[in-house]
């Protein structure tokens, strides 16, 4: 049984802590925000977590528009735009995940069904998509649908979403990125057991 702690971040598999995404790529290639002044980084954590809530409301059918803070509203809007545009149907957004192989955890913002069928992960963004974003995708796609046999074929994005109602996507294609997350994970694992 998989249990996430929203708060701390932090995910648990039968008991024992197990490794996010985040933490993972973080800890093998460093943390991109290091040097940001800690009240402009909290502000940023605060307008991507009110963006992703009213994006997954949304999605649902049931966000109060009313309850929306003027300076979320243009984002959501650009969501909006997105999933007009390309004519998808949510699968799931913003649901813990467990990989039973590799011992991983996550939480992908949105799992999705293109208008061609075919699925997509999608990393939603209110600042710019660093190199990450690539493994992030990865390992989240990984995720989402590592039970079907076979692999499906599926597409990878994160969507930058920007304070005018405009959205700007980044595909991401190149079929080693999980390879390079796994590699990743093996750093995250060697640092765990030099640090015991």
């Amino acid at each position: 049984m998989l249990e996430f702690d929203p708060v701390e971040h932090a995910y648990r598999w039968q008991g024992k802590p197990v490794p996010g995404v985040t933490t993972i790529i973080r800890g093998a290639l460093g943390d991109p925000f290091e040097h940001v002044a800690a009240p402009v980084l909290e502000r940023a954590r605060q307008r991507g977590s009110a963006v992703h809530k009213a994006c997954e409301l949304d999605d649902a059918g049931c966000l109060d528009e009313a309850t929306v803070d003027a300076r979320i509203v243009p984002y959501v809007e650009a969501w909006r735009k997105f999933r007009r545009e390309f004519g998808f149907r949510v699968q799931f957004a913003e649901r813990p995940l467990y990989h039973a192989v590799h011992g991983y955890a996550g939480t992908p913002d949105c799992a999705i069904e293109l208008a061609c069928g075919l699925p997509a992960i999608v990393d939603r963004k209110t600042g710019l998509p660093g190199p990450a974003a690539a493994l992030q995708t990865a390992a989240y796609a990984e995720l989402a649908y590592w039970l079907d046999a076979p692999p499906r074929q599926l597409r990878r994005f994160a969507l930058r979403m920007l304070p005018n109602g405009r959205y700007q996507m980044h595909e991401y294609t190149n079929p080693g990125d999980f390879r390079d997350f796994l590699a990743c994970l093996a750093v995250h694992r060697l640092k765990e057991r030099l640090a015991t």
